[in-house]
């Protein structure tokens, strides 16, 4: 049985004003539906300025940016993006698998 009591000390520390702001923020990612450069770094563990993000976003598989309207700002939209590795990692398990002599 879990103590309701111990999972709501945490809270305790925030004030009501700074628990709506972080829930806002929390709200406000899990909505987005565009990622930007630093984003699609971020999901792929990489820092923004890793030459290693640059390169998977030229690969020409990976999907293409929407250019945003009025800002001319490049955009991958987040499904596609988690859709591409998906699919990319599916491969190299089946790759893996080929390699190994097992049969899929």
């Amino acid at each position: 049985m879990t103590d309701t009591a111990n999972l709501e000390d945490p809270l305790k520390n925030f004030s009501k004003k700074d628990l709506e702001y972080i829930g806002k923020v929390v709200a406000r990612e899990l909505n987005k539906e565009y990622w930007t450069f630093p984003d699609v770094a971020s999901y792929f563990s990489y820092s923004a300025n890793a030459v290693a993000v640059r390169d998977l976003v030229k690969d020409p598989t990976f999907p293409k940016p929407e250019i945003m309207f009025g800002t001319g700002h490049r955009r991958w939209h987040k499904r596609d993006v988690i859709s591409w590795d998906d699919k990319r990692r599916l491969e190299r398990s089946r790759l893996e698998m080929i390699a190994s002599g097992k049969k899929s």
